[in-house]
């Protein structure tokens, strides 16, 4: 056997754990083992913005160190770039805006922020 490499991809929580499809290929050809569950540490963070919707402020919930945040409008102009979890937003007009978080480890995830 030549070129025997596998991979995974993490997909969405399960009932009981988070879910991983498992694929790779050998010799050229392409085999996908499917979706296993486990239960236990997670691989990737869950980032949680709360209060959500708020009006004056709101917080990162976050177990990984962040890196960066950016918040955006429906137009994609960058109005705040912030290291902070908890962050200020009485000044934004009511609307819903992006909110980009980097973790240290390279990840980034993208949450809808309402503001009231």
């Amino acid at each position: 056997m030549t070129n025997l490499s596998f991979s995974y991809l993490q997909n969405r929580d399960f009932l009981f754990g988070k879910s991983l499809f498992l694929g790779g290929y050998c010799n050229g050809n392409e085999i996908g083992l499917g979706k296993i569950a486990i239960k236990g540490k997670e691989i990737s963070s869950d980032i949680t913005l709360f209060p959500n919707p708020t009006n004056t402020e709101f917080s990162i919930k976050s177990y990984s160190k962040i890196k960066e945040v950016i918040i955006t409008n429906s137009l994609g102009q960058t109005l705040l770039q912030t290291k902070e979890k908890t962050i200020s937003v009485n000044k934004f007009s009511k609307g819903i805006y992006i909110v980009r978080i980097t973790l240290e480890n390279g990840e980034v995830q993208t949450k809808k922020l309402i503001i009231n």
